[in-house]
């Protein structure tokens, strides 16, 4: 990994590094007699995912700047974004059916993304509680 990505994302987890929990339903089971479902969740910590804050996830597409600016984005308060390092998650295979736990809240993933170089995963989530 060249060393300028390197400190890019050093910084960006200092500044805004937060543990974030991958929970993913490895298999479930059914008893066909009382119709109870037995699930096994398996569980991922990540000490300092980079979780943007709010008023940076609350805009449709973060990446463009000009809108920023200006003033033209849309809100979506449910939606959120996460940058996660590859070195953090090299066990882990992302999947959509994953959720993650941010403190007491918790999201559905919408969409991953690999960055250009794959360093790491840009992940689209949505708060459902």
């Amino acid at each position: 990994m060249p060393q300028a990505i390197q400190m890019a994302l050093y910084a960006l987890k200092r500044q805004y590094g937060k543990k974030v929990v991958l929970n993913s339903i490895a298999s479930g089971t059914t008893d066909y007699t009382t119709g109870v479902v037995a699930n096994v969740e398996t569980s991922v910590t990540i000490r300092k995912a980079i979780v943007l804050p709010v008023n940076v996830s609350t805009w449709t597409n973060p990446l463009l700047a000009g809108y920023l600016l200006e003033g033209k984005g849309k809100f979506d308060v449910a939606k959120r974004f996460v940058i996660l390092d590859n070195k953090d998650i090299q066990s882990v295979d992302l999947k959509l059916h994953y959720t993650l736990t941010i403190g007491s809240d918790v999201y559905n993933v919408d969409s991953i993304e690999s960055t250009m170089d794959d360093y790491g995963h840009i992940v689209t989530m949505r708060r459902i509680t």
